[in-house]
């Protein structure tokens, strides 16, 4: 299986041009993990929503390789999603992006960035080593949700803390 992942990402970076089935297959990819983003956004905080799209992140390939892989995945993400009637914006295409990434277990970090002036305006992108895998638009970073580390990642395997508001409820 990794073997066949790890084949299929050199595939990606390297062709210029996918495949009909590969964009198809990468496409269907991005609607369903934007169902799934929309889904937890609506029922969780956005730290509990990155630490979910994160689960799978293994450092398995090159930081060359991994912003390559982002930036050639963060085109369909931006040209798929902004075909859909719902909100697309760059918060919704960051955590896409980054859920993708996981999947091919690229660790990478969720930036919001502001500009400021006449309005202020703020902006989400993803990075990986520093480098801005989907456009930065000229914002510079205010925030940002690092990469977890794999001590992290053991810790999220540990039992949940028991609901205190439910022992409450019960007294």
């Amino acid at each position: 299986m990794l073997r066949r992942q790890q084949r299929h990402l050199t595939n990606i970076i390297d062709v210029k041009r996918l495949r009909l089935s590969d964009r198809i297959r990468i496409a269907a990819e991005i609607w369903i993990t934007y169902a799934q983003v929309r889904w937890l956004m609506l029922r969780r905080p956005i730290g509990d929503v990155v630490e979910r799209l994160r689960r799978g992140e293994v450092a398995g390939v090159s930081a060359t390789e991994a912003v390559q892989l982002g930036r050639r995945l963060g085109s369909p993400v931006i040209r798929t999603l902004g075909i859909l009637p719902w909100d697309s914006r760059c918060l919704m295409r960051s955590l896409v992006l980054l859920r993708m990434m996981a999947r091919r277990g690229v660790a990478c970090q969720l930036v919001i960035g502001a500009r400021t002036g006449s309005t202020f305006a703020a902006h989400a992108w993803v990075e990986h080593a520093g480098e801005p895998l989907l456009p930065t638009l000229g914002f510079l970073p205010l925030t940002s949700i690092p990469a977890a580390s794999p001590s992290e990642h053991v810790q999220q395997d540990k039992p949940a803390e028991p609901d205190v508001r439910h022992e409450i409820a019960s007294e």
